[in-house]
Protein backbone atom coordinates (compact mmCIF):
# COMPACT_ATOMS: atom_id res chain seq x y z
CA UNK A 1 0.00 0.00 0.00
CA UNK A 2 1.32 3.43 -0.94
CA UNK A 3 0.02 6.56 0.74
CA UNK A 4 0.89 10.08 -0.34
CA UNK A 5 -0.03 13.33 1.38
CA UNK A 6 0.01 16.63 -0.51
CA UNK A 7 -1.15 20.22 -0.30
CA UNK A 8 -0.68 23.47 -2.22
CA UNK A 9 0.64 26.76 -0.87
CA UNK A 10 2.18 29.93 -2.28
CA UNK A 11 0.09 29.76 -5.42
CA UNK A 12 -2.78 31.87 -6.69
CA UNK A 13 -5.53 29.26 -6.53
CA UNK A 14 -7.65 31.23 -9.01
CA UNK A 15 -5.09 30.42 -11.71
CA UNK A 16 -5.19 26.68 -10.92
CA UNK A 17 -7.01 24.79 -13.70
CA UNK A 18 -6.39 21.22 -12.55
CA UNK A 19 -4.09 18.81 -10.72
CA UNK A 20 -2.90 15.39 -11.78
CA UNK A 21 -1.65 12.93 -9.16
CA UNK A 22 0.18 9.78 -10.22
CA UNK A 23 2.43 6.95 -9.11
CA UNK A 24 4.76 5.64 -11.78
CA UNK A 25 7.97 3.81 -12.52
CA UNK A 26 10.52 4.53 -15.21
CA UNK A 27 13.84 3.16 -16.40
CA UNK A 28 17.11 5.00 -16.87
CA UNK A 29 20.30 3.82 -18.48
CA UNK A 30 21.44 2.17 -21.63
CA UNK A 31 18.86 1.44 -24.31
CA UNK A 32 15.27 2.55 -24.59
CA UNK A 33 13.74 4.16 -21.54
CA UNK A 34 10.38 2.84 -20.35
CA UNK A 35 7.71 4.49 -18.24
CA UNK A 36 4.51 3.05 -16.80
CA UNK A 37 1.86 4.89 -14.82
CA UNK A 38 0.45 2.72 -12.05
CA UNK A 39 -1.98 5.20 -10.44
CA UNK A 40 -3.56 8.31 -11.99
CA UNK A 41 -6.13 10.80 -10.78
CA UNK A 42 -7.04 14.17 -12.27
CA UNK A 43 -8.80 16.81 -10.20
CA UNK A 44 -10.71 19.39 -12.24
CA UNK A 45 -10.87 23.10 -11.47
CA UNK A 46 -14.44 22.62 -10.22
CA UNK A 47 -13.35 19.90 -7.79
CA UNK A 48 -10.39 21.99 -6.61
CA UNK A 49 -12.74 24.83 -5.64
CA UNK A 50 -14.59 22.41 -3.32
CA UNK A 51 -11.56 21.47 -1.19
CA UNK A 52 -9.12 23.45 0.94
CA UNK A 53 -5.84 22.82 -0.90
CA UNK A 54 -3.78 24.31 1.93
CA UNK A 55 -4.87 21.39 4.15
CA UNK A 56 -3.25 17.95 3.75
CA UNK A 57 -4.93 15.82 1.09
CA UNK A 58 -4.24 12.13 0.68
CA UNK A 59 -4.33 9.48 -2.00
CA UNK A 60 -3.74 5.76 -1.55
CA UNK A 61 -2.75 3.16 -4.12
CA UNK A 62 -2.14 -0.56 -3.90
CA UNK A 63 1.25 -1.15 -5.54
CA UNK A 64 2.01 -4.12 -7.79
CA UNK A 65 4.59 -6.75 -6.88
CA UNK A 66 6.90 -5.65 -9.68
CA UNK A 67 8.95 -4.10 -11.00
CA UNK A 68 10.98 -3.43 -7.89
CA UNK A 69 13.45 -0.57 -7.69
CA UNK A 70 16.81 -1.49 -9.16
CA UNK A 71 20.08 0.40 -9.33
CA UNK A 72 22.40 -1.43 -11.74
CA UNK A 73 25.29 -0.19 -13.85
CA UNK A 74 23.42 -0.34 -17.15
CA UNK A 75 19.82 -0.05 -15.98
CA UNK A 76 17.95 1.62 -13.14
CA UNK A 77 14.27 1.28 -12.27
CA UNK A 78 12.90 4.25 -10.36
CA UNK A 79 9.49 4.77 -8.71
CA UNK A 80 8.02 8.17 -7.88
CA UNK A 81 4.89 10.02 -6.90
CA UNK A 82 4.20 12.90 -9.26
CA UNK A 83 2.01 15.95 -8.90
CA UNK A 84 1.33 18.14 -11.92
CA UNK A 85 -0.41 21.48 -11.50
CA UNK A 86 -2.04 23.07 -14.56
CA UNK A 87 -2.24 26.86 -14.46
CA UNK A 88 -4.09 29.32 -16.64
CA UNK A 89 -2.06 30.39 -19.66
CA UNK A 90 -0.84 26.83 -20.28
CA UNK A 91 1.84 26.90 -17.58
CA UNK A 92 2.56 23.68 -15.65
CA UNK A 93 4.38 22.93 -12.42
CA UNK A 94 5.50 19.33 -11.84
CA UNK A 95 6.91 17.90 -8.64
CA UNK A 96 8.21 14.36 -8.23
CA UNK A 97 9.09 12.55 -5.05
CA UNK A 98 11.05 9.32 -5.53
CA UNK A 99 10.58 6.24 -3.35
CA UNK A 100 12.01 2.74 -3.28
CA UNK A 101 9.88 -0.26 -4.17
CA UNK A 102 11.01 -3.49 -2.46
CA UNK A 103 10.17 -7.10 -3.23
CA UNK A 104 7.57 -8.81 -1.04
CA UNK A 105 9.31 -10.41 1.93
CA UNK A 106 12.32 -8.07 1.65
CA UNK A 107 13.11 -6.83 5.17
CA UNK A 108 13.43 -3.27 3.86
CA UNK A 109 9.94 -3.57 2.37
CA UNK A 110 8.49 -4.22 5.82
CA UNK A 111 9.38 -0.72 7.01
CA UNK A 112 6.59 1.81 6.51
CA UNK A 113 7.11 4.48 3.88
CA UNK A 114 6.82 7.97 5.37
CA UNK A 115 4.02 10.16 4.01
CA UNK A 116 5.08 12.21 1.00
CA UNK A 117 4.29 15.87 0.56
CA UNK A 118 5.49 16.57 -2.98
CA UNK A 119 4.29 20.13 -3.35
CA UNK A 120 6.11 21.42 -0.27
CA UNK A 121 8.63 19.00 1.16
CA UNK A 122 10.81 18.32 -1.87
CA UNK A 123 12.47 20.40 -4.56
CA UNK A 124 10.43 20.61 -7.74
CA UNK A 125 11.76 18.64 -10.68
CA UNK A 126 10.53 19.51 -14.12
CA UNK A 127 11.66 19.70 -17.67
CA UNK A 128 14.17 22.57 -18.05
CA UNK A 129 11.64 24.75 -19.86
CA UNK A 130 9.21 24.78 -16.90
CA UNK A 131 11.39 24.72 -13.80
CA UNK A 132 9.95 26.87 -11.06
CA UNK A 133 10.00 26.69 -7.28
CA UNK A 134 6.82 25.35 -5.74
Amino acid sequence: MFECTWHVERLNLESLQGIELSVLWYTEGKGDEDLSVHFFRRLSAARLREIDLSQPQKFVSLLPESPVSYNGHLLRIRWCARMRLFLSGGQEIVTELPFTMHAAGDDAGDRPTPPLQPALESPATRSPATRQPV
